[in-house]
């Protein structure tokens, strides 16, 4: 571990090629490049694979050097930066996290006003102002083990989509529980405030093929939000559930 985090605070200060002529070569299921990996990235390979896999949020040294990489101009083919549209994440949680981290939820839609909005059971918040706009912050794990590497270890990374689909599902995914709210949270890629890493060049290696549906951008470090919309179905049915429920007793 010493060794790598050597190597990697060299790399930062030297210029050179860390991952060899191409990156992830023996990872590539499309090529046939037999080079052998640096430690670098060997160290890339097991964070991403982690991140794509099961789910592990890329930390602190990983995403430095992501974005070291593409500053430097190295390996443009696999490490880029999305700079243009709007991006989306789609997630439930419970209304305390969402009013504390965004505000007060939106007024549901009248049909009168947004005929589709009602239609859909959606209610859009804006934010005009920028300087006025929340941002997401990574979420950071719960723990209370001390850290050899504590703003390494720091989680910086979240995943976004370009497919607003997509960030529905997610939203929506396996039935949010009754007092959680579903949001899709919408950030402009332009905003030199927000910085997304582009995830379509890893699908063509292995630690991440299995996930080339997603559309899936990284957001690095706080991600400043231009819009957000409720799906508040779920709220109707629930209120539904309760009505009935008091009826029968």
């Amino acid at each position: 571990m010493k060794l790598i985090m050597e190597n990697w605070r060299k790399f930062l200060t030297e210029e050179k090629l860390p991952l060899g002529k191409v990156a992830f070569a023996n990872d590539d299921n499309e090529g046939e490049n037999d080079e052998p990996d640096t430690g670098l990235e060997s160290m890339l390979i097991k964070a991403l694979q982690g991140h794509f896999g099961p789910d592990k949020p890329l930390k602190k040294n990983t995403t430095d050097l992501i974005i070291n990489l593409i500053d430097k101009g190295l390996y443009p083919d696999v490490f880029q930066r999305v700079q243009e549209g709007n991006i989306y994440m789609g997630f439930h949680a419970p209304k305390e996290y969402y009013e504390k981290s965004f505000g007060p939820l939106p007024k549901r839609s009248k049909w009168y006003r947004a005929p589709i909005d009602a239609l859909m059971k959606r209610a859009k918040k804006t934010f005009k102002d920028d300087s006025d706009a929340p941002s997401y912050v990574p979420r950071q794990k719960e723990t209370t083990q001390a850290s050899l590497f504590p703003d390494l270890d720091k989680r910086t990374a979240s995943s976004w989509t370009t497919d607003i689909g997509t960030a529905k599902d997610f939203a929506l995914n396996a039935d949010p529980s009754e007092g959680e709210v579903s949001i899709i949270l919408i950030a402009d890629a332009s905003n030199p405030d927000n910085y997304f890493i582009n995830s379509e060049p890893f699908y063509k290696f292995d630690f991440a093929e299995d996930f080339r549906g997603e559309a899936e951008v990284i957001g690095i470090g706080d991600i400043k939000i231009k819009e957000l919309v409720w799906l508040y179905e779920y709220h109707d049915e629930w209120r539904d559930e309760e009505r009935s429920a008091s009826e029968e007793e």
